[in-house]
């Protein structure tokens, strides 16, 4: 019998964490990255538009106490976002949100907050490494490489060595080249190298069409963007990240 979309989909999920294939944990994944503005909301919304666009029920979850990113969650999949947010809910309570609003969908996507291991007062607490240890929910992470050719094997090994506890996935490397355009995408993978780039899940082309406007606390919302119900840019990058989903690091 021929494997569904879905299926697929979601073997690969739990293909990632052992730990959470052997578990009946709701496959997840966190979405985090180097540094805030570096585009972990525009991969978090097209992630979910490719799992939706599949027949997935996706239930999205935000690290933090934002009300701004998951509304433009719930725009796309239909389901209210969840807050999870270390300091109001503690460790019990992250992960009684986390089942009790995955328990019903087939995948879990967790936005996280500004870059991944940046917590409290200089500290990794609250942080998205933090949550993602607490799930046991593997991490994949956002590097802006706008610019950038080998250094972006620097900031890969460096992420991967520096907290054990924490399941890096891989990586997604976005502003990468304009679009029509593989020339910088080549640089890079020949910078990192084969075995380096198995680890990169996709790659996102520049466009300045996808950016959402901003403001000292954050993105404007949902009902001020009158270009929120426009999803024909955000399509184009779910179709790149639908490659993710089927055929990691397969990238020619």
């Amino acid at each position: 019998m021929k494997t569904s979309n879905k299926e697929r989909v979601k073997k690969l999920l739990y293909d990632i964490s052992e730990d959470i294939k052997r578990s009946n944990q709701t496959p997840a994944i966190v979405v985090s990255a180097t540094h805030s503005g570096a585009g972990k909301t525009t991969v978090t919304r097209a992630l979910l538009a490719a799992l939706k666009a599949k027949g997935l029920e996706v239930q999205p979850f935000k690290i933090g106490p934002d009300f701004i990113d998951p509304m433009y969650h719930s725009a796309i999949v239909g389901r209210p976002s969840i807050n999870l947010d270390f300091w109001m809910m503690g460790e019990a309570g992250i992960r009684d949100a986390f089942l009790r609003w995955s328990k019903n969908a087939d995948v879990a996507v967790i936005e996280g907050m500004g870059a991944l291991f940046d917590g409290a007062n200089g500290t990794g607490e609250g942080s998205a490494a933090h949550i993602a240890a607490i799930l046991d929910v593997p991490v994949v992470v956002v590097i802006d490489v706008y610019g950038m050719t080998r250094t972006t094997a620097e900031i890969m090994d460096g992420i991967k060595a520096f907290d054990p506890s924490v399941k890096i996935a891989g990586f997604i490397l976005n502003r990468c080249g304009y679009m029509e355009s593989v020339a910088h995408k080549n640089l890079i993978r020949a910078a990192l190298g084969e075995e380096r780039w198995k680890s990169v899940l996709s790659t996102i082309s520049y466009s300045p069409a996808l950016k959402v406007a901003e403001r000292h606390l954050g993105l404007i919302t949902t009902y001020e963007n009158s270009a929120s119900d426009d999803n024909s840019n955000l399509n184009r990058i779910a179709k790149q990240i639908c490659r993710m989903l089927y055929y990691p690091s397969s990238e020619s």
